[in-house]
C-alpha cells in the first residue's frame, strides 16, 4: 500500500505540472471589425463562401475567441491569439520602449501571476520529491498545501491583468505592427477558464491522499513510523 500511495501522490503531482503547460488557463473575446465588415461584403456583394457561413449559422459572429494554454504561447500559430500573445511578449523581451509604456499598468500583476504559477509549479515538483523520498510524508501534505495557496491566488492577481484591457485603457491592435494586430478590436471578456481550477483542487486531492492513506494505517505501522522519525519513546 505503501508504493501505491507514492505513486498515486506523485502522478497527481505530475499531472498538475501537465495542467499547468498543456490546458487552456485563459480565455479571451473580442469584438472584430473585420469580421462585422466580411459580413456586409458578404451580404452586399454577394461573397458565396460569406453567404453560405451566413446561411448555415444564421448570421456571421461579429466576436471573435480562444482559450490557450501556456503551451499555445510558446509554440502557437503566429496567426491564432496565442501567436498575437507571444508576439508581445518578444516585443517585451526585446526592450520595445512603445509597447513597455502602454503595458507599464499590467507589468506588476503580470510578473506576479507568472511568479505566483511559477512556485506553484515548484510545489508540485517537490511534492513529486518528497512523496517518493520523504520518511515523514506529512511533508507532502505542507507542499501540497503550499501548491494550492499559490495557485489559489493567481485568479485574483490575473484579474489586475485583465481589467486594463477591458476597460479599454489598453488596445490589443495597437500593440501589434503586423495584419493581425489590425484585426482585433475590443476585449469583451478575458479571464481564468474553469479547468484552471482543477490545478488546485488537485493539490487538494493530494493532500488529502496522503492524511488519509496516514490515519488509515496500522497502529503497528503508526508506532514504528513515530519511533523512526524520534516521535515516540520505545
Amino acid at each position: 500500500m505503501k508504493y501505491v500511495y507514492k505513486v498515486v501522490a506523485a502522478l497527481l503531482a505530475v499531472a498538475v505540472i501537465a495542467m499547468f503547460i498543456f490546458t487552456p488557463l485563459v480565455a479571451i473575446r473580442m469584438e472584430s471589425l473585420a469580421i462585422s465588415i466580411l459580413s456586409l461584403i458578404g451580404q452586399y456583394k454577394g461573397n458565396d463562401a460569406i453567404t453560405e457561413i451566413a446561411n448555415e449559422k444564421g448570421e456571421l459572429p461579429s466576436h471573435i475567441g480562444e482559450s490557450f494554454s501556456v503551451y499555445d504561447i510558446v509554440y502557437g500559430d503566429v496567426n491564432s491569439i496565442a501567436g498575437a500573445i507571444s508576439d508581445i511578449a518578444k516585443a517585451f523581451g526585446d526592450g520595445d520602449s512603445n509597447i513597455l509604456e502602454r503595458i507599464e499598468v499590467i507589468i506588476a500583476p503580470t510578473l506576479a501571476f507568472i511568479v505566483l504559477g511559477i512556485l506553484a509549479i515548484i510545489c508540485a515538483i517537490v511534492t513529486i520529491v518528497l512523496a517518493f523520498a520523504a520518511k515523514n510524508n506529512r511533508k507532502v501534505i505542507y507542499s501540497a498545501l503550499a501548491g494550492f495557496g499559490f495557485s489559489f491566488m493567481m485568479p485574483s492577481t490575473f484579474k489586475a491583468v485583465a481589467q486594463p484591457f477591458l476597460d479599454g485603457d489598453i488596445d490589443l491592435g495597437t500593440l501589434m505592427d503586423n495584419f493581425l494586430g489590425s484585426l482585433l478590436g475590443q476585449v469583451v471578456n478575458f479571464e481564468i477558464t474553469s479547468m484552471f481550477w482543477f490545478i488546485p483542487i488537485t493539490f487538494i486531492a493530494i493532500a488529502v491522499w496522503t492524511a488519509l492513506y496516514n490515519y488509515t494505517l496500522p497502529e503497528s505501522e503508526k508506532r514504528a513510523r513515530k519511533l523512526m522519525l524520534g516521535e515516540a519513546d520505545e
